[in-house]
């Protein structure tokens, strides 16, 4: 379990991002090799919260993975355009 929250830049304000869309956006950029197991996705003005379960050897594996699939998803949609990753805590997982 990898919690992870992006956040929007000013250029991209406070913008709410439908949960729904990011959640189906990470699957699709996820990779068969991430073996990414279940998305949750909190939605808030300017803030996204992230915890993806990933089956990883180790939890520093399974961080790289998490960071790599939602460094993917910034990369490809332009509904992401103006946020950024960062790792850390306050995202409350089911």
């Amino acid at each position: 379990m990898v919690p992870l929250h992006l956040t929007a830049s000013q250029k991209a304000g406070h913008q709410v991002v439908d949960h729904h869309l990011l959640g189906d956006l990470l699957w699709v950029v996820a990779d068969v090799g991430d073996h990414l197991e279940h998305v949750y996705v909190q939605a808030a003005p300017g803030r996204l919260g992230i915890v993806l379960y990933l089956l990883a050897d180790s939890p520093r594996s399974a961080r790289a993975v998490a960071l790599a699939i939602c460094r993917r998803a910034l990369h490809t949609s332009p509904l992401l355009c103006g946020w950024r990753v960062a790792e850390g805590p306050g995202i409350d997982a089911p």
